[in-house]
């Protein structure tokens, strides 16, 4: 049996990601160029706002083996390919690369678009809220926070460890990664319960 999450491993969940903003607002948001002995992560390569604005919040860009790179590569080694994944492309509809980590590509895709819904939504299904403000707090809120640990989820060792002094399986990093499991696990069953009520 899983050992229970408790209020008090949210709130040192809850500070533990304030450190981290903190620390992302001090070295990042001020300067066009990261200083990467203090930051773990540049600036998102991606056009969307919503992520581009996530990503500078907790200081952290899309790279490794999901973002450093980008749909077509320009250099001439690229060249073949950049024919196969154009052609890739053109048959299935989106690059062959956003499913070698579908678990991280999966809300970056959503959380976006979720986010737009959030901030241009002019109505709602009423059912148990009675008012917006309700509905807000009780199904978008939780929804967007877990899009954004997901997110943040695949940083969070190496933010943990480098920003926050956090070593790896240490008791406050299971106790933190509990609580991110858990905000992801209910944001998402939030999410299925009232996806039929996402509309505008």
């Amino acid at each position: 049996m899983e050992d229970e999450v408790t209020e008090e491993d949210f709130a040192v969940l809850d500070k533990t990601l304030k450190q981290i903003r903190h620390h992302a607002k001090k070295h990042c948001h001020k300067k066009k160029k990261y200083n990467k002995k203090k930051l773990l992560y540049s600036k998102s390569f991606y056009d969307e706002p919503y992520i581009d604005k996530l990503c500078k919040k907790y200081g952290i860009g899309l790279y490794g083996d999901i973002g450093d790179w980008n749909y077509f590569e320009v250099k001439e080694k690229k060249k073949k390919r950049n024919k196969e994944l154009l052609a890739f492309k053109k048959k299935y509809g989106f690059d062959q690369r956003e499913n070698w980590n579908f678990d991280f590509m999966y809300p970056l895709i959503m959380y976006p678009r979720f986010m737009y819904y959030v901030k241009n939504n002019i109505g709602w299904c009423a059912g148990q809220y009675e008012t917006y403000e309700e509905y807000q707090a009780g199904v978008l809120k939780p929804i967007q926070k877990a899009f954004e640990l997901h997110i943040l989820l695949h940083f969070l060792d190496d933010l943990l460890e480098d920003i926050c002094g956090i070593p790896m399986c240490s008791e406050k990093w299971d106790t933190i990664n509990k609580a991110v499991y858990k905000k992801i696990e209910d944001g998402y069953i939030i999410f299925a319960k009232n996806i039929h009520g996402l509309w505008n």
